[in-house]
């Protein structure tokens, strides 16, 4: 599975849709938390770094007769090189569109 997942993740560019999504939802963060960010000092998504954390392909087990399977793309976000959370996405693997994504920020 690792090669056919490798290789899936590159040709539908899952990792840099993934890392465009990540920065988009860090500034929503920023923008949106405006006092919590500053709290820390971050005040833009320019002093954020990226940083690819896993790739994975997962099978969740929901109950009953129900199951749910994914490819996700997780980056960690630092500042200061810190790190301060991650960014997730989570692709459905039969047409590489996104099923949910959301950020973790542990300040």
């Amino acid at each position: 599975m690792g090669d056919e997942l490798k290789n899936i993740i590159l040709k539908y560019a899952l990792i840099d849709r993934s890392l465009k999504n990540a920065k988009a939802n860090i500034d929503d963060f920023i923008c949106e938390e405006k006092e919590k960010a500053s709290m820390y000092g971050i005040s833009s998504g320019d002093v954020i770094k990226y940083d690819l954390d896993t790739c994975s392909y997962n099978i969740s087990d929901f109950g009953l007769d129900t199951e749910r399977q994914c490819i996700e793309i997780r980056i960690n976000y630092y500042y200061k090189n810190k790190y301060i959370g991650y960014y997730s996405a989570l692709y459905n693997p039969c047409n590489f569109e996104i099923l949910d994504d959301y950020i973790v920020i542990d300040l």
